[in-house]
Formats: structure tokens, C-alpha cells, sequence
């Protein structure tokens, strides 16, 4: 019976269960988080979806030797579902326009940006139709790194979901050799992998039936309720090997009465831990704590209701006192606790090495395919967006004489600072609305006005409210500084 629940669980997750981790642009902040909020509040002042960076390095440094080919690539990837708009070098003249030097140019002069304004589609549908496109032309003419945002979601995504795979089958593997280099005895190994299967199946279908899906850190949950599910099993089993006789209903009653007590409180001290996790700010800390009560409570009931039955009927019994474990001694222990301590005392010297703040590259393995494109982009203008908004004191105009020179001052500030790659700004959208024949005799208001219309692609739109009070500087903030975090925001 025990295994046929642990089928139809395994079935029922297969077919029920949405396994792919669910992860967003803005995965780890809760919804009420105040930074949240604010992000949403220039969200909604500033409007503009997130953008695709395609870093194209052709052999040579003559990037305008090989416009039909970009040019070619940029038509398909303007024709891709979900990509609301874009520039390259075939659509935009970098030679002329302030803005277009900063967005389109890189440092390589045998390298150049495409940047697609793409929509509100699930990166896990949109980047492979962009990675289509890419495989089509990618070619030893052309070199090409996918970059941005949703990108790097869906890269984050697959990696979890990757991982979620493997770690869950080597749990699995593992432990089952594990169990049965201790035990020794086939019963105890597949009630042991049965019991654990049954947790950690009842544990997704009830996350799933709360609406919880998969997430950054919810992907080990598989392994988290398995080791949860195990510890119950191993004590019950060591009370069972340790119990005399062969009235099997009496053996199971004394070692489930022996555990029963110490199991309990030691779900509850990890219940309380998991419980603590909801009041926590990040979005992922709290799925985990949900999660989590509901894996302890799922692994505490599954180990006392599926694993006794199956150990009462097939385990052996211990009939004579020669055929139990030996405790080791305490003074054999000694010896062992020694060595712990010195082994953890000589590793503590490793603490100060422990990076607290680590860059958003370091967070992907070196060599993988994201880590360098991520580096590569870094390198040219950051990778890590940051929105500033500066408005008026007293409710003034951005685009008033006093103000505006101010705000140029300011884009000439940011781009001064080493940690900060490109700068966009209303002033450089200005600037490139002069670029127009005779448009450098209008007013800054007029250029802004022609800039939020249908004749430059309302660009300015993202970076100043209607009532000109606010207007948005996005910054792409390099990650390979030397400076710390906290002295670049101050």
C-alpha cells in the first residue's frame, strides 16, 4: 500500500505539479516591501518595459563592414513576438546622436549593442524565441551575447530548475546507499526512500493547492523535506534495531513510543524556524518559510503513518542481544568531538575571506555562458540597473532656465563616476532631438514634447513626467568595482 501511495504521489506530482521555478525581475522583494513600492511607484511615473541587450562582436574592428548582417539580425529580432521595439546601428546613427553613442557603442571597437524594448511576456516564452533568432545568425562573422534583465531571469530559472533535478535524484541516491551501507537490509532501504517519496510528493501537491509555485529558494525543497522525512525514519529505525523480541505490533509500539516525544519537539523547534522566516522582507524567505512548515508537518506525519507499517511488516527483528548495535563508548567519542572542534576552530580563520556582498556576476559559475556575457556587458556600461529621480524644490519645471543646466551638470557627475557605465538621461533625449534639422531652435520644452511623440519613438516618455516636475536617470552600475556598495550609494 505504502508503495503504491509513493507511485500515485510521484504520478500525481508529474502531472499536477508545475516544477519549473517561477522567478521575476523583481524576485526578491515582497509585495509590500517599501523598495518594492517604490519601484513601482517609478514604474508607474516613468513607463517603458525592461530591455534585451544582443552585444554583436564581429572578427574585425569594422563593425560597419558588417551592417547587412546586423542589419539582417535586427529585422528578425524587431519580428520576434513580445518585442515591442528597438535600435542597432542600422536603425539609429550612433555617429551623430549623444544618445544613441552611449546605448549602441561599446569600448571593443569590433563590438556593438542591438537593445530591444521587449513586453510584459514570460522570459521563459520570450527568450527562446530570441535565442532562435540568434542561433540563425550566429556565425564566425558574428559573435553574439544575450543580456538584460529577462534574460538573466530565464538563465536563473533553468539553472534552478537544473538543479532542482539533480540535487532531488542525488538525495535520493545517496541516501538509499547510505541507508543500506548502515542497515544493510532491503526492507529498511525502500521503506525509507518509499516514506520519503510519499513527503516530499504530499509536500508539493499541498504547496501547489496553496498556491505557491516553485521558487528561488523553494527549489531545494525536495531535498529540504527528504532530510526532514529522513531524520524522523532514522530514529525510529535505530529504536526498532535497538528493541528485543519478535512480536513485531510490540516492537513497532515500544519504538514508536521511544521516538514519538523527541521526534515532536524536534518538529516543532524546526516548525518554529521556518514559521520565523514569514516575517522576513524578501519575497524568497517567506515562500520558504511556508513552504517549509508545510514540508515539516507533511515529513512528521508521513514518517510516523506510511514507514511504521512497511517497518512492522518486512524489517528484521533483533531476537538475541548479540545481534544489536554497539554504542560506541564515551570515551571512544572524545577523540572524535576533539577532532570536530579542531577541525571547525581551524576553518572559523576563514570567516574574514567570506564575501557579504558579492556582485551580481559572482553569483554565476565561471566559464557558464551568462557569467561572460554579463562580464562582457559590464564591462562596456554596467549591468545593473539603478533609477534616480530628481525633481524641483518648491514644484518647479525640469525644463525651467534655473533647473535644466542643473540637470546636465548631473549627467556629466554620473558618467564622471567609475562605477557607473552608461547614463541616460532627458538631457541626452534633448540633446538627440537637436539632432534634427533646425530643431536646435526650439525651447527645451518643445524638444522634450517632440520626443514623447510618435516621431522619435515617445523615448522620453520613460524619463519625464508629463508635468515636467520629475524627470528619471537611469544609470547601468558596473559590478566590477573595487569600491564598496555601500560608499558608491552614499
Amino acid at each position: 500500500m505504502a508503495l503504491g501511495a509513493a507511485a500515485v504521489g510521484v504520478i500525481a506530482v508529474l502531472v499536477f505539479v508545475d516544477l519549473s521555478p517561477r522567478v521575476q525581475g523583481d524576485f526578491f522583494f515582497a509585495y509590500d516591501d517599501p523598495q518594492m513600492q517604490a519601484v513601482r511607484e517609478v514604474a508607474d511615473a516613468f513607463p517603458g518595459g525592461a530591455q534585451l541587450i544582443l552585444r554583436v562582436t564581429v572578427p574585425s574592428e569594422d563593425v560597419a563592414g558588417h551592417r547587412k548582417e546586423i542589419g539582417e539580425l535586427t529585422d528578425d529580432l524587431l519580428a520576434v513576438d513580445g518585442v515591442e521595439g528597438g535600435f542597432s546601428i542600422t536603425t539609429a546613427d550612433p555617429e551623430n546622436s549623444p544618445l544613441f553613442q552611449r546605448i549602441l557603442r561599446t569600448p571593443d571597437p569590433g563590438a556593438t549593442n542591438i537593445v530591444l524594448q521587449v513586453d510584459g511576456t514570460d522570459p521563459e516564452l520570450l527568450l527562446p524565441r530570441i535565442e532562435a533568432v540568434v542561433d540563425t545568425h550566429e556565425s564566425d562573422q558574428l559573435s553574439i551575447v544575450i543580456s538584460g534583465v529577462p534574460a538573466i531571469v530565464e538563465m536563473v530559472r533553468r539553472s534552478l530548475y537544473r538543479d532542482l533535478i539533480v540535487f532531488s535524484s542525488a538525495a535520493i541516491v545517496v541516501f538509499a546507499l547510505l541507508i543500506g551501507i548502515i542497515y544493510r537490509e532491503v526492507a529498511i532501504v525502500v521503506g525509507t526512500i518509499t516514506t520519503c517519496l510519499v513527503s516530499v510528493s504530499a509536500t508539493l501537491l499541498i504547496v501547489q493547492a496553496l498556491g505557491m509555485g516553485i521558487g528561488l529558494l523553494t527549489a531545494n525543497l525536495v531535498t529540504i523535506v527528504f532530510v526532514l522525512t529522513l531524520s524522523h525514519v532514522v530514529f525510529l529505525t535505530a529504536n526498532w534495531r535497538a528493541a528485543l523480541g519478535t512480536d513485531r505490533p510490540t516492537l513497532i509500539r515500544g519504538a514508536l513510543s521511544k521516538t514519538l516525544e523527541g521526534s515532536f519537539w524536534s518538529m516543532t523547534t524546526t516548525l518554529l524556524g521556518f514559521a520565523s522566516l514569514l516575517i522576513a522582507t524578501a519575497q524568497p524567505l517567506r515562500e520558504l518559510g511556508m513552504a517549509g512548515m508545510v514540508g515539516t508537518l507533511t515529513a512528521f506525519t508521513t514518517a510516523y503513518v506510511v514507514y511504521p507499517s512497511m517497518l512492522g511488516k518486512w524489517a528484521r527483528v533483533q531476537a538475541s542481544p548479540g545481534s544489536n548495535f554497539r554504542i560506541p563508548s564515551l570515551r571512544r567519542g572524545k577523540g572524535t568531538l576533539w577532532f570536530a572542534v579542531l577541525l571547525f576552530g581551524s576553518l572559523s580563520f576563514g570567516l574574514p575571506q567570506l564575501d557579504t556582498d558579492p556582485s551580481l556576476i559572482a553569483y554565476f559559475a565561471p566559464g557558464s555562458e551568462l557569467r561572460e556575457g554579463l562580464a562582457l556587458v559590464d564591462a562596456d556600461g554596467g549591468s545593473s540597473t539603478l533609477d534616480i529621480v530628481v525633481s524641483v524644490p518648491g514644484g518647479g519645471t525640469v525644463t525651467s532656465p534655473e533647473a535644466y543646466p542643473r540637470l546636465d551638470a548631473l549627467q556629466a557627475e554620473f558618467e564622471a563616476d567609475s562605477a557607473v557605465g552608461v547614463v541616460l538621461s532627458p538631457t541626452l533625449i534633448v540633446d538627440h532631438a537637436r539632432t534634427i534639422p533646425l530643431a536646435g531652435l526650439f525651447p527645451v520644452e518643445t524638444l522634450l514634447d517632440l520626443a514623447s511623440s510618435d516621431a522619435l519613438g515617445s523615448i522620453a516618455l520613460g524619463f519625464v513626467t508629463p508635468d515636467r516636475a520629475r524627470v528619471r536617470y537611469s544609470l547601468r552600475m558596473r559590478e566590477r568595482v573595487e569600491e564598496p556598495r555601500e560608499e558608491i550609494m552614499a
